[in-house]
């Protein structure tokens, strides 16, 4: 249904071409065109024999059985599209062959696919822990969209959640450790990972069946055994915190794709209780635990979630609010405190959650968002729309089972 101009021009070649709606589209789509446009046809029979823009007469669509369909080329010209393309195939004609929807129309093809998606996703909140809160505090969540129907599944402080064949590991600072959960995300076992490590990030390789989790308090990224959940090893960052008695990189996110491991972090150098957020991406080897010679991406401010999406390594620098995917295209900017993404092979999801240090930003943004909730994304026009979740005030992870990906 939606060509371009060039190839509305060579489809329409010889032929005669026939507007579907009238209105200010017509006017927009008419300059644009080789071949000559004969008429106007509209479903509202107040407006059939006016002549309206381009001197054009407007038609019953019982004009339609009447033309030859080989001989002429429709072009829908209404913001009601979707409707118009169903009435027209129902009388048998053919997309891209007999009829098209006007390259004008692409912000409201945009528009439409945004406001009628459906979807539910899965939402991690670490605030503060409250025993039986069910709209409210720390958890695991299901989320609906449009509706912004928030379900808590699980109650706790959480972080990372990441599936491993059919089953979820989630990480639970209530219980200082994982939850094994079924597909149903109901709570299976528990084990514990080192007190006071703070876990955060979690991530899972199908190859070694190792559940990777980075300890933000022991500046160290912890591997276990999926199975029997023994430790395997313990990649350190440093040896800062063991000489200083405290965490000083701030270890966050993880993420596992293929044989490498990518970290992030508030500071490479271990500065960032200092005000020095000199973080970014770190890539370790997976079997080794060595450490790439130069850091992956540099100088971001607070960074959150490496991810994978579509071959490309997508990751937030959550204090400026800008989501990056590669660094070959421009960012997605927000003006909140973003972390968390997700995609579902139509549209992109990011987490935003209450700005808890808006004076850091006083003279570099002029519009600090406190909001908290998830914006959806549509890459190929950059326009997004925004599902709140005032009950909370944090999301970590926003996660899509593959299983679920499109329910």
């Amino acid at each position: 249904m939606w060509l371009n101009w060039q190839e509305i021009n060579e489809v329409s070649t010889g032929k005669e071409i026939i507007f579907f709606g009238r209105g200010n589209w017509v006017l927009k789509t008419y300059p644009y065109l080789v071949s000559k446009a004969i008429c106007i046809i509209d479903n509202n029979p107040f407006e059939w024999g006016q002549i309206r823009e381009n001197n054009l007469t407007v038609y019953d669509p019982i004009l339609l059985d009447t033309i030859d369909w080989n001989n002429h080329f429709i072009i829908i010209t209404t913001s009601h599209f979707d409707e118009v393309q169903q009435q027209l195939q129902t009388l048998g004609m053919v997309s891209g062959k007999h009829f098209c929807i006007s390259p004008a129309l692409k912000n409201h093809r945009a528009q439409m696919e945004i406001n009628q998606q459906e979807a539910t996703i899965y939402l991690t909140c670490s605030d503060h822990f409250v025993a039986g809160a069910q709209k409210y505090g720390g958890g695991l969540y299901k989320f609906h969209i449009p509706s912004c129907t928030l379900t808590k599944l699980i109650n706790g402080i959480c972080h990372g959640v990441i599936q491993a064949g059919d089953y979820f590991f989630l990480v639970d600072d209530s219980i200082a450790g994982l939850r094994k959960l079924n597909s149903k995300f109901e709570p299976l076992e528990q084990f514990e990972l080192p007190v006071g490590s703070c876990p955060h990030g979690i991530a899972y390789c199908p190859k070694r069946n190792w559940i990777f989790v980075n300890l933000s308090d022991h500046d160290s990224i912890a591997i276990y055994d999926a199975e029997s959940y023994q430790p395997v090893k313990e990649i350190r960052l440093s040896e800062k915190r063991w000489k200083m008695g405290t965490s000083q990189h701030h270890v966050n996110d993880v993420l596992v794709y293929e044989d490498s491991l990518y970290v992030t972090m508030f500071s490479f150098s271990g500065n960032w209780k200092l005000g020095i957020f000199d973080g970014g991406v770190l890539e370790f080897d997976i079997d080794s635990g060595e450490q790439c010679p130069t850091p992956l991406v540099s100088d971001l401010w607070m960074p959150h979630t490496p991810t994978i999406i579509r071959g490309k390594l997508w990751y937030t620098d959550s204090m400026r609010g800008k989501v990056y995917c590669g660094t070959e295209e421009l960012p997605i900017e927000f003006n909140g405190f973003v972390r968390g993404i997700a995609y579902d092979d139509k549209f992109y999801y990011v987490g935003q959650s209450l700005h808890r240090h808006p004076d850091r930003l006083r003279k570099i943004s002029h519009n600090i968002s406190l909001d908290t909730g998830v914006f959806l994304i549509h890459k190929k026009s950059n326009m997004t729309r925004f599902f709140p979740t005032p009950t909370l005030t944090d999301i970590n992870t926003i996660f899509i089972p593959s299983k679920l990906t499109r329910s």
